[in-house]
């Protein structure tokens, strides 16, 4: 359980942990279907031309059934990745007359995303099985040298606690994480 007391009524952490959800599995969705769109394409891989032209015709109803949110790439670059900014720059708030906008937005919506990509995925697993079985995120991580410095909880979050403090700010959260690594310490 997360509490932010008082600032509980002025930021809604449970709508604010939703609406990041759903985001991030939006973003994640429509960014697998521009590679499965644009990148999966006899064009660019002429060698696998037979079994992208069937992988494509079998994964034509979950690809149809995306584009019935006819309006998900507005949705994406104004809404999600864009903080609430619309094509002509002006912010969603700003805005007089309600936004409409055919894309996903329910519980449900964000359930058939998710079936929709379990069968593209499995349409893929079907003409790609050696493809599919060799991949491995273990060794894609293993490609990436993060260079950033390493933190250390222990000096960092008393001085974010401190930032807290100044405006008079209680995070009990973080309190007691301050408190738990001072114990520890100890």
């Amino acid at each position: 359980m997360i509490n932010i007391s008082e600032n509980e009524n002025v930021v809604s952490l449970r709508k604010s942990l939703i609406a990041t959800t759903t985001e991030l599995i939006f973003l994640n969705s429509e960014s697998i279907l521009e590679e499965f769109n644009k990148v999966l394409t006899p064009g660019v891989f002429p060698e696998y031309n037979d079994k992208i032209i069937l992988l494509k015709r079998e994964s034509k109803p979950a690809i149809d059934r995306f584009n019935k949110w006819s309006e998900r790439r507005l949705f994406r670059n104004s809404l999600v990745a864009h903080n609430l900014r619309l094509n002509d720059k002006t912010s969603l708030f700003e805005r007089k007359e309600k936004l409409k906008i055919n894309a996903p937005n329910f519980d449900n919506d964000f359930v058939i995303i998710y079936y929709l990509h379990v069968y593209l995925c499995m349409c893929i697993g079907k003409h790609f099985p050696t493809h599919v079985k060799e991949l491995n995120r273990d060794t894609i991580i293993d490609m990436i040298e993060f260079t950033g410095q390493w933190t250390s909880l222990h000096d960092e979050l008393p001085i974010i606690e401190g930032w807290f403090r100044s405006f008079n700010f209680h995070y009990e959260e973080l309190s007691n994480h301050v408190e738990f690594l001072n114990t520890k310490k100890s």
